[in-house]
């Protein structure tokens, strides 16, 4: 009765095998649809994940990589069987074919190909845009201003924008997308930062970012503390006859200032000029030869290049 038994069960089991393979769907005549990555892209992401459409009927897919491509394999890179439609792997930089086929117990589809390109060098993270005029902290006493930057491989195009004070502040200018790696933009009188990004599709840069000072305004005259117009200098009150001219500069708004002196022995500045300088601090050091008259005048400069109304032409005498 055992062996009856077991003789049914055996028959049982081979028909249902049997039913199987007479009900499993033939993928012979179907395709397999690839999804991602599209074909002849090139990829900046060495962790590509691969995407195909289901096939109705298949339990598993065959996917094979390769480098270069399937005329001349240098390297089988993957050949694996799996359930799902996905499969993710990391490659290293270079040209690559791959392909798909569906399958089941008893039939399987055609290979679908595509092709693609990794191509790590396309991420400009981590990389600068090089800034170079108007240069860092300077100043300006125009409105109309070139901006330029060095342009920047595997840049796409350059995110522009001006910000009041630092970057941090209001923006007043941008953002502006161009393709370009200069413009132009009018500004008013102030303190600006201004910064360049490179963009790409895969990635971008930080921003590189300038300060600007913009100063049309003529700086004010300074105040005249020593020698006053007329008066005497006498060599038992100099160090080594050394005289100090000093002033006082007026507080205005702007970029930088310096201010200009000339000493001369002509009551009108035309010759006879002993000294014409630009110091930057509010006095200024002489040391005179010849007892007698001189001639002298300031006149106010910034880091703009504004120069200033001067002072009248002053004059003092100077006693052995």
């Amino acid at each position: 009765m055992k062996k009856i038994f077991s003789i049914i069960i055996l028959l049982m089991s081979l028909y249902l095998i049997s039913c199987k393979d007479i009900f499993e769907d033939d993928l012979s005549n179907l395709n397999v649809t690839l999804i991602a990555p599209a074909d002849s892209v090139t990829i900046a992401n060495p962790d590509i994940t691969f995407l195909w459409d289901e096939v109705s009927g298949a339990n598993q897919y065959q996917i094979q990589i390769v480098k270069p491509d399937f005329v001349q394999i240098q390297e089988v890179v993957v050949d694996s069987t799996i359930s799902e439609c996905k499969f993710t792997y990391t490659l290293i930089p270079g040209a690559y074919e791959w392909r798909v086929k569906a399958l089941n117990t008893s039939s399987e589809t055609q290979y679908a190909f595509g092709a693609f390109l990794v191509d790590t060098s396309v991420i400009i993270t981590g990389q600068n845009v090089n800034l170079l005029s108007p240069g860092d902290n300077n100043a300006l006493n125009n409105i109309s201003i070139d901006f330029l930057w060095s342009e920047l491989s595997n840049a796409n195009d350059y995110r522009f924008e001006i910000r009041r004070n630092s970057w941090n502040g209001v923006t007043v200018y941008g953002p502006e997308i161009t393709t370009d790696n200069n413009i132009t933009v009018n500004l008013n009188e102030g303190t600006y930062v201004w910064g360049v990004q490179a963009q790409n599709d895969y990635s971008s840069t930080t921003f590189s970012v300038w300060t600007l000072t913009i100063d049309t305004t003529k700086p004010l005259p300074p105040v005249v503390i020593y020698p006053l117009n007329n008066n005497t200098v006498y060599d038992s009150t100099l160090v080594s006859s050394t005289i100090t001219f000093s002033w006082n500069r007026v507080t205005d708004i702007g970029s930088s200032r310096s201010d200009s002196i000339i000493i001369s022995t002509d009551s009108l500045l035309r010759y006879g000029r002993l000294v014409e300088t630009v110091a930057v601090n509010s006095s200024y050091s002489f040391q005179l030869q010849n007892a007698g008259t001189y001639y002298w005048r300031l006149r106010p400069l910034d880091a703009a290049g504004n120069a200033g109304t001067p002072t009248n032409i002053l004059k003092f005498y100077y006693e052995k």
